[in-house]
């Protein structure tokens, strides 16, 4: 079978080492009990201060170790993954697969973490115990008490009690043009529409800035994506749910 296109769409990009300067940074405030009250902080001092207050039995190592599994975690999967859409002749038809699959599952399953935990403290933190089977055993029973997502609930609620969301007419309105956008986007053929398109349609021929502004909600909302086009400076917008209905705020029935 003969291909006639091929989209890819990069939905994982591995990260670059841990940050050590960062990462002393966090533990200095943890130390000194720093804490960041102007946003809904989820670092291991904004956490741990919330934690104290329900008068519980973890330290504050605990909760710099859980931060910085995670972002060994990431640190851990260097390779790029991207999906990849290959279509044919045959209308509709298509094969999908995942280049860099293996080593973005390795990640979900944390393969190697509390290795590269144990040599990372061990390098930058001396004045904490290294030992593998401390880590893995106090980082699992930690994370099954719960007290860390209950401790960043507390933080957001808290935050967000004291400054509500303002949501004002022009996010409506803003919300009801990017349904119709994506309505428009998942009722075309094989669900895309270059930018052109959509600017015509929507923009009056203004600018794309206006729909460029809107990008990460139309991702996030709709799951739509954009990718270059056949044509030169041609941008397609491609929609990849089952419905252009949003999936965290919805606009009429």
């Amino acid at each position: 079978m003969v291909m006639t296109e091929r989209l890819e769409v990069e939905s994982w990009k591995g990260r670059e080492n841990v940050d050590i300067q960062r990462t002393k940074k966090f533990y200095t405030d943890l130390i000194n009990d720093i804490i960041h009250p102007e946003h809904p902080c989820n670092c291991p001092s904004c956490l741990f201060q919330e934690y104290k207050k329900q008068g519980g039995k973890y330290n504050k190592e605990i909760f710099f170790l859980s931060w910085l599994e995670f972002e060994i975690l990431f640190s851990l999967v260097n390779q790029t993954e991207k999906i990849v859409f290959e279509t044919a002749f045959d209308p509709g038809s298509y094969k999908r697969f995942i280049e860099g699959e293996v080593e973005v599952k390795k990640f979900l399953k944390g393969y190697g973490r509390i290795k590269a935990l144990s040599e990372f403290v061990k390098k930058n933190f001396p004045e904490i115990d290294h030992n593998q089977k401390r880590l893995k055993l106090r980082l699992w029973r930690f994370k099954k008490s719960g007290v860390e997502l209950k401790a960043a609930k507390e933080i957001q609620k808290r935050y967000y009690k004291i400054h509500p969301f303002d949501f004002r007419k022009s996010d409506l309105q803003k919300f009801k043009l990017a349904q119709k956008i994506a309505d428009f986007i998942y009722s075309q053929p094989k669900q895309k529409t270059t930018q052109r398109e959509i600017c015509r349609k929507y923009f009056q021929k203004k600018s794309v800035e206006d729909l460029e502004e809107m990008r990460s909600l139309l991702n996030f909302n709709y799951g739509i994506i954009w990718d270059d086009g056949k044509r030169k400076n041609q941008i397609i917008y491609i929609g990849k749910m089952k419905s252009s209905r949003g999936v965290f705020f919805k606009v009429g029935p």
